[in-house]
């Protein structure tokens, strides 16, 4: 799927610490032969002494570091050396070393590490049986080897011929290619395969759904057919379902699936056969990635083509390009490789660019597709006066009236009517006059300033309170709710509070989150029976909470945590009292935890305590209130997923629980069990906690955030790196692995990291020793 790339340079890539974001000052490593290589979601660096160097997702070992943690910065695969070629695939990854034997670590449910084994392995294993290999090709979910010999080998997954042993069984140990030999060249795709023979001809076979064989068919073939009126060619690259061959005079050729113009043709229909890539001459190195396509000339400027969602194009925008277009904002390259939904280059100086998606730090730049160190502004917001943080997207009110959104789409909960991701604020449409707004898991809400209640989004269950069960991309009113001063929502299901203390619900109520003594669903809103006198409305998952005037806490729903807070762990669907407490003045409701601020500035949690959230430095399940260790004073609280948050009067911001994904902006990804101060930040407007990030307003109507970026809901387009940005390889970290193969401690610029692991072996936390 991607090229060879043999780079003569000085390259310098950053190192980080674990999947955290401790940093420190680059240091050059002569590299005078290197190579990288760009998976679907990670990224490999071959450097000159042999070793290797791995970055981003990791979910199978495929960074080969003996962990399952992500990292967005370069980090040395554990106990390989010696090695001359490497590549990246789905999710495993392949090296060869100068003895001509095989490594492969990452995932193998497939096979495809080659060991007889399904077992995925988080350090390099070496493949039994095969010597004399010179390159390496790891596809999707499978492996090519070509031998010095000029045969070909391949294992894994063969649901589609694409091992070319004339069947579609699956093999964990290498079998030979069919009838091939003087092979010069390989490449293997998403399911397909491509080689170059020495006399310049292409062959090819797998799936061929989309014409990627290039043999004028959509079937596919279980061994090698040759592909007629292609002569003379140096190379080939697989794409997901798409093939490019470069031809000796530098000329380009594409052929297979073309939705996003990747076959870089000016149009969009798919092709069985080879066509010319037009506007290209004098080509050095092609590339062809999931969906889109590179080239360099010998002039060493670069050429993209093809899909440009999440900006894998580098040309600043994430328009698709449906011919050849040159990239202005990278010049003298000489490598490239196009992987999932990113890009690597290697500068002729030695420098590495990479550009695209970096949810799982695949660039290498440094973070892994969140922002854990410090709150950042989000990109063209001004003038702001509410915003709510749902569990993906943020929605933001203007000091006109008007909303904003951006992140996560799925339903159309930013009301832009599309489902497309929004990496910026874009305008909710049909909406104005707006006082305040709701951004639940998967459903909007916004009450306008006349009191009426307009939604939008997922709409299964009657969310939306419109009498219907249809999704809606734009806002529409919600039925007979009229003065309507406060509004949450669950996973599906809705209540809002009226200016006269009376409380509304419907949607899902499998749970009895309805409070209405029944477990039936309502698409239009109903009154909760027996509650008057109520001041503030709550809800998450499938539950619902409310504070009344006289400082008491009422719940209803589910209960298996006991966030009902009533002494059980039974559901209810009428509204039970919260035991022992009165003089609450506000309430948040997380997942399965609830915060209740007491007159006296202290904080009563309970529900869930997995992660730490209620904050009292234990653990487990608290079925009635408990009190909120080292934090007084409290000015207003937030709880998001499975953490929280609370700003004191003084300014300063306290946040704990879980930190997997930067959720209490500490620069660690280290839960706390207790609240710490993580910032102090005057005069916040508004603050907003979703499930996995934070927003707010400072007193300059800007907004900003901090924590999981996973579909863009911090606004800040940190997801994706539209333009190259650089990446410095360091040498100035240190690993100590233990008997096991696991990170025992990261040395790091003087100071220890030590590993922490739980009884069954998994990672549970990184100490800095002092």
């Amino acid at each position: 799927m991607k090229p060879r790339l043999l780079i003569s340079a000085v390259v310098a890539i950053s190192m980080l610490c674990g999947a955290s974001s401790l940093s420190a000052d680059s240091a050059n490593v002569n590299l005078s032969t290197a190579q990288v290589s760009a998976g679907d979601s990670h990224t490999l660096a071959l450097k000159k002494n042999g070793t290797v160097w791995s970055w981003g997702f990791n979910q199978y070992g495929q960074l080969g570091d003996g962990t399952t943690l992500d990292n967005g910065s370069p980090i040395q695969v554990n106990g390989i050396s010696d090695v001359i070629e490497v590549s990246a695939g789905e999710q495993h990854s392949v090296a060869v070393k100068r003895d001509g034997t095989v490594w492969t670590w990452g995932n193998n449910n497939n096979g495809q590490l080659g060991d007889g084994t399904t077992v995925f392995k988080t350090v390099p294993t070496v493949v039994p049986g095969l010597s004399d290999i010179i390159e390496v090709e790891a596809g999707s979910y499978y492996t090519l080897a070509l031998k010095q010999d000029g045969t070909v080998w391949a294992w894994g997954n063969n649901a589609n011929g694409q091992l070319g042993d004339g069947t579609t069984i699956q093999r964990s140990v290498p079998t030979r290619v069919n009838g091939l030999t003087n092979v010069k060249a390989i490449s293997a795709g998403g399911s397909h395969s491509i080689v170059v023979k020495q006399d310049g001809s292409v062959w090819t076979w797998g799936n061929n759904t989309n014409g990627q064989l290039g043999n004028g068919t959509t079937t596919i073939s279980l061994v090698p057919v040759q592909i007629s009126g292609l002569s003379n060619m140096k190379t080939v690259s697989a794409g997901g379902s798409f093939s490019l061959a470069l031809s000796q005079n530098g000329e380009v050729f594409s052929w297979g699936h073309n939705p996003s113009g990747q076959l870089g043709i000016n149009s969009t229909a798919q092709q069985v056969s080879p066509n010319l890539v037009t506007g290209l001459e004098n080509i050095t190195v092609i590339s062809a990635g999931k969906s889109h396509s590179i080239a360099i000339m010998d002039n060493g400027t670069v050429w993209v083509w093809g899909d440009n969602y999440s900006g894998r194009l580098g040309d600043g925008t994430m328009t698709r390009r449906l011919v050849a277009t040159k990239l202005n904002s990278v010049t003298s390259v000489e490598a490239i490789s196009a992987g999932g939904s990113h890009t690597v280059v290697v500068k002729k100086d030695g420098t590495l660019r990479s550009w695209g998606l970096n949810y799982y730090g695949q660039l290498g730049i440094g973070v892994v597709g969140f922002r854990s160190t410090e709150y950042e502004q989000v990109n063209g917001l001004s003038e702001i006066k509410a915003l709510s943080a749902g569990e993906s997207h943020t929605l933001a009110v203007h000091q006109d009236g008007t909303v904003s959104g951006w992140g996560g789409n799925s339903y159309g909960k930013l009301g832009d009517g599309t489902t497309f991701t929004q990496i910026y604020p874009t305008a909710v449409k049909n909406l104005n006059s707006v006082a305040s707004v709701y951004a639940g898991i998967n459903h909007s809400m916004a009450i306008k300033e006349d009191g009426t209640l307009w939604a939008w989004g997922r709409n299964t269950n009657g969310q939306l309170g419109d009498g219907t069960t249809t999704q809606r991309g734009t806002a529409i009113q919600v039925n007979g709710l009229i003065d309507v001063v406060a509004v949450s929502a669950g996973a599906n299901h809705s209540i809002a509070l009226k200016n006269d203390g009376t409380v509304w619900t419907w949607g899902d109520n499998t749970n009895g989150q309805l409070g209405n003594g029944t477990s039936t669903a309502r698409s239009i809103p109903a009154q909760v029976g027996g509650l008057t006198n109520v001041t503030a409305v709550a809800a998450n998952g499938n539950y619902s909470i409310v504070l009344k005037d006289d400082g008491t806490v009422w719940s209803w729903g589910q209960n298996q945590s006991g966030q009902l807070g009533n002494g059980t762990t039974t559901d209810s669907s009428t509204p039970v009292q919260v035991s022992g407490l009165t003089n609450a003045t506000s309430i948040s409701a997380g997942l399965t935890h609830v915060l209740a601020l007491m007159l006296d500035g202290t904080i009563r949690s309970w529900g869930q305590n997995l992660y730490g959230q209620l904050g009292d430095g234990a653990g487990g399940v608290r079925n009635t209130p408990v009190q909120a260790s080292n934090i007084t004073n409290v000015k207003s609280i937030f709880a998001g997923s499975y953490y929280s948050v609370a700003i004191k009067h003084d300014g300063t911001v306290w946040t704990w629980g879980i930190n997997t994904k930067g959720q209490l902006g500490d620069g660690s990804l280290i839960l706390k069990r207790t609240p710490n101060q993580v910032y102090e930040i005057p005069h916040i407007l508004s603050l907003a906690v979703g499930g996995e990030h934070t927003v707010f307003v400072k007193n300059d109507g800007t907004v900003w955030g901090w924590g999981s970026n996973q579909y863009d809901q911090l606004g800040n387009g940190s997801r994706y790196k539209l333009n190259p940005m650089s990446v410095v390889l360091n040498n100035a970290i240190v690993y100590v692995y233990d008997a096991a193969g696991r990170i025992d401690y990261v040395q790091f610029d003087g100071v220890k990291y030590k590993y922490v692991y739980d009884d069954n072996g998994n990672l549970k936390t990184i100490q800095r020793v002092v």
